[in-house]
């Protein structure tokens, strides 16, 4: 993800978000993620019914953090979903 908005050429202004299936303490994606994007804080519980935060929200390094969270329901899903509130000036 890190080489694709580099070559897009996206500095700022962006959301990475979903589903990153990389719960296990070996599995290095997310802290991959974290070298070259924001992560928002959006709780720390679990967002997988089977009890893993499997689901993160990024931004760029040089973005202004926004409010979000962990929803309560799973509205049929496996996954909680995340619930951004984008600053009015975005």
């Amino acid at each position: 993800l890190a080489q694709t908005v580099e070559l897009l050429g996206w500095k700022e202004r962006y959301v990475i978000a979903g589903d990153f299936n990389s719960g296990l303490p070996l599995d290095t994606g997310i802290r991959e993620m974290k070298k070259h994007f924001t992560e928002l804080d959006c709780g720390r519980g679990p967002t997988h019914k089977l009890g893993t935060r499997l689901d993160h929200m990024f931004i760029g390094a040089s973005d202004r953090p926004f409010a979000c969270r962990t929803g309560d329901q799973r509205y049929g899903s496996d996954h909680s979903p995340l619930i951004a509130v984008f600053p009015a000036d975005s």
